[in-house]
């Protein structure tokens, strides 16, 4: 797994990073997004949509 560095599985990295697999999963490395945007990226590739309430909206390309 590369280019980051080996660290300890509880390191932090202050940009953040988030390696999603599995069915319905698109490969590919997209640009930047904030974390609210994970929560509805989350729910929609459980197939269970997102509330209107929530902040950030689903990342475009990760589900196939």
């Amino acid at each position: 797994v590369g280019p980051m560095p080996f660290l300890r599985t509880g390191e932090h990295d202050p940009g953040g990073f988030v390696f999603v697999s599995g069915p319905g999963v698109r490969p590919d490395v997209l640009r930047p997004h904030t974390v609210l945007d994970l929560p509805p990226t989350l729910l929609d590739l459980l197939g269970v949509g997102h509330p209107e309430r929530l902040d950030g909206r689903p990342v475009p390309g990760v589900i196939a």
